[in-house]
């Protein structure tokens, strides 16, 4: 057998959107939207008043793509597969925005502008941020560091005392300062310089200075720093940066860019530094070996006393000159050879850029040079923004090391083309040396002489014309970047909005109660409305009864002449009654509830005096025999009720009392409680007592107990209608589910809902039916 929950009974509904409901709500509660609206825009004009505007500095920089082309295999191939769309290049303009960003170049402008240190003066009810112009001193520190500090030695407050000084305290200490004179502070020596507004500050009023530590300014700027690249096809870098102080914001962004030009000359300059290096020892070398020989020259020529060379010898001598030109050109060109072949030796794994105006005549090793002279640099500005086991990174150590590898495969090449024909040079002064032998031996030393002099002179002024080369190149290195707009901020601030601020708040100010009601009524367990109801049960709705101002609660509040909203419901319940039970043998009513306090005994109280009122002989009955309670609310002391009945103790006509003041209305109390109250309601003396009753009034109202006990499934038998009473506030929704399952299961008889306690707060729309109805006239309000 299938067991059907309470949650299948309760039918699905559909959820429509009711823009009268709103509006109801809406005009019920719209004091309390004003009332929250003025409260929020308050509230926010207060934050427009405090917040310091925050306003958007820039700048723009135009990146000049200097890197030239690589002509390498290598490069030939990673171009192929770039131009395939099969590996990602990296962006010239993209590597140099994250280098203008990067952490080293923002810490390098924190720490010269000491943006470490801000200052605040506290004025209006505000704090007003300090910088430069709008400070009244100019401050200077030296030794800085917030190494184990702790966050009371990293606010300081100022007090200037006029042209005797200024004190500066912490939570700890108070230090006396002069102008001009350095303060030792835990943070470092800081020394105050008087300006133009020194005079003119208020004394009263103090300064703070709040310290941080570089490193996390740095991170901070390098959070809110955005550099931006407008066009892909362009190499324009927008910065921009959002600050509450205008004047540090441009400082920053010309700053940023001042130190990223810096940095970029100095890699520029890099090759020229290690270029002039060389020539400088090599001039230093020469230099020595010149001086040893002409030395040597001046020596032989007083040793031998040898003013001239005879005449004799000239053509001889001509010969061996001209060779020996030649092989002093071949011996300069292996010397170089084997100073590169030296210089790339001791590099020791550590590569280093090849001094480029060194260059010997061979076109294609030069070309190798400075191709890997290139791919060093542009090693160096990927490692800013790269780690080493990045794949670019990777693919320029396998171009450096082929290009490495061939540069000295070249210079080998070349030393031993020299060799050979330096040897074959020398086999030819050899020759020539034979036929010198037939002159004077201090001919052939002098010759000899004069031959190294030429080599070393030689070799001597080509250095010092490289050198000279290369500084003048270095005077003229210049930046990569272009300043196109320097830094400036925009005219209007761009937060706090005060419009969108004030509208904000206005907006949550006015929906801020239903938020609050929405919360409320998602948490709630109990009944409060009507949709409640209807979307917890089919059940039909036969009265809804309004909430009575009187605290006489369950009493009789109608009477003959009464026109109030209260009086009126009870008459439209008792109108309906005559469709409910049409038949004149239809006469019993049945009272109940899911818990107590629903007002069932009210309900039924009232209801039975307005059909009193109507003339028709009434009678009711308090069945609730473990709490009775209608006998104290009507004021009536009596002898017998149903249990002395029921027990055989009491006649019907002993427990009928009459209702004071309300003709046609009997009453019959519950009598003594009994121990077993439901074993009562099953005797034949109730049947009997209900058929007797039957003959004597027109109809008969239970005040039955709440269905938490079984006395009113019992009494059910009775009944020809079921009124189940749902009090809104009171009644929990988990209990419309019970009385869905006696609705759809038939367990009481024509069950019908009266939902009690209707009143402003709860049900929003019902005030207007009481004042609509008091406008017209119909009833008094």
């Amino acid at each position: 057998m299938q067991t059907t929950t309470l949650d299948q009974l309760v039918p699905v509904k559909e959820t429509k959107f009711d823009f009268t409901k709103i509006f109801h709500r809406i005009r019920a509660n719209w004091y309390y939207c004003v009332i929250c609206a003025i409260v929020m825009v308050g509230l926010a004009g207060i934050y427009l008043y405090v917040a310091n505007p925050t306003y958007k500095a820039m700048a723009t920089v135009l990146i000049k793509d200097n890197t030239g082309q690589n002509n390498s295999p290598q490069s030939n191939g990673i171009s192929s597969l770039q131009s395939l769309g099969l590996f990602p290049g990296a962006s010239n303009v993209d590597n140099e925005r994250d280098i203008l960003v990067s952490y080293p170049l923002i810490h390098q402008v924190v720490s010269d502008l000491q943006l470490y240190l801000n200052f605040s003066t506290y004025k209006d009810f505000r704090s007003k941020p300090l910088y430069k112009k709008s400070l009244p001193f100019t401050t200077s520190i030296t030794g800085f560091s917030t190494d184990n500090l702790d966050p009371s030695q990293l606010s300081y407050e100022f007090t200037l005392n006029g042209k005797s000084g200024f004190t500066v305290s912490s939570d700890k200490h108070v230090w006396k300062g002069k102008w001009s004179v350095p303060v030792v502070l835990p943070i470092g020596q800081l020394t105050l310089e008087k300006n133009e507004l020194t005079n003119d500050w208020d004394g009263s009023q103090n300064i703070k200075m709040d310290v941080s530590s570089i490193n996390a300014v740095a991170d901070g700027f390098k959070e809110n720093i955005n550099a931006e690249i407008s066009d892909k096809q362009t190499s324009i870098i927008n910065l921009s940066l959002n600050t509450t102080i205008p004047e540090q914001g441009i400082d920053i962004m010309n700053g940023l860019i001042h130190v990223y030009q810096l940095s970029n000359i100095e890699d520029n300059n890099r090759i020229t530094d290690s270029t002039i290096e060389f020539l400088n020892n090599r001039l230093f070398t020469v230099g020595a070996e010149l001086d040893s020989i002409e030395g040597n020259i001046q020596h032989f020529k007083q040793h031998n006393e040898l003013a001239d060379l005879p005449t004799q010898s000239q053509s001889l001598i001509a010969n061996a000159g001209e060779n020996a030109k030649e092989l002093a050109a071949q011996q300069v060109q292996l010397s170089i050879t084997n100073s590169l072949i030296e210089y790339m030796h001791s590099q020791n794994g550590n590569d280093r850029v090849v001094p480029a105006s060194l260059t010997i005549n061979d076109g294609s090793l030069s070309a190798i040079i400075d191709n890997y002279n290139k791919l060093l640099l542009q090693k160096e500005r990927v490692l800013l923004s790269a780690t080493p086991d990045h794949p670019v990174v990777k693919n320029l150590d396998n171009q450096i090391k082929g290009l490495r590898s061939d540069m000295l495969s070249g210079l080998n090449s070349i030393k031993y083309s020299l060799e050979a024909g330096i040897g074959s040079m020398q086999q030819n002064e050899g020759a020539l040396n034979n036929k010198i032998r037939r002159v004077p031996a201090q001919e052939r030393t002098f010759t000899e002489y004069s031959r190294q002099q030429a080599i070393k002179q030689e070799l001597f002024l080509f250095l010092l014309q490289k050198r000279e080369e290369s500084l003048i190149a270095k005077s003229s290195t210049v930046s990569n970047a272009r300043i196109i707009v320097p830094g400036r901020v925009a005219t209007q601030p761009v937060a706090p909005n005060k419009k969108l601020v004030l509208s904000f708040a206005m907006v949550l100010g006015l929906i801020f109660p239903f938020i609050i009601s929405f919360f409320r009524n998602l948490t709630n367990l109990k009944v409060e409305t009507k949709e409640d109801i209807a979307n917890n049960t089919q059940t039909p709705v036969l009265a809804e009864i309004l909430h009575n101002g009187k605290p006489a609660d369950g009493a009789i509040v109608v009477t003959h002449s009464s026109r109030d909203p209260v009086a009126e419901q009870f008459r439209i319940l008792r109108t309906d009654l005559s469709y409910l039970l049409p038949s004149q043998h239809q006469k019993v009513i049945l009272f109940t509830s899911s818990m107590p306090n629903e007002g069932k005994s009210y309900v039924a109280l009232n209801l039975s005096a307005m059909l009193a009122f109507s003339g028709k002989k009434v009678v009711i009955i308090d069945f609730d025999l473990r709490k009775p309670k209608l006998a104290e609310r009507l004021g009536l002391n009596y002898e017998n009720g149903f249990s002395q009945y029921a027990i055989g103790k009491a006649t019907l006509d002993d427990i009928i009392y009459c209702v004071d003041g309300i003709p046609n209305l009997s009453f019959i109390p519950s009598g003594a409680i009994p121990p077993n109250p439901a074993e009562l309601l099953i005797t034949d003396r109730t049947t009997h007592l209900f058929d007797q009753l039957k003959q004597r009034f027109d109809y008969i109202l239970i005040d039955s107990a709440p269905c938490i006990v079984t006395d009113a499934r019992l009494l059910s038998r009775y009944a020809d209608l079921t009124l189940f009473l749902v009090r809104l506030g009171t009644t929990y929704k988990e209990l419309l589910k019970q009385i869905q399952e006696f609705y759809q299961q038939e367990k009481f008889p024509n069950l019908n809902l009266v939902i009690n306690d209707l009143n402003r707060k709860r049900g929003k729309y019902y005030n207007g039916y009481q004042n609509y109805g008091a406008d017209y006239g119909y009833f008094e309000n």
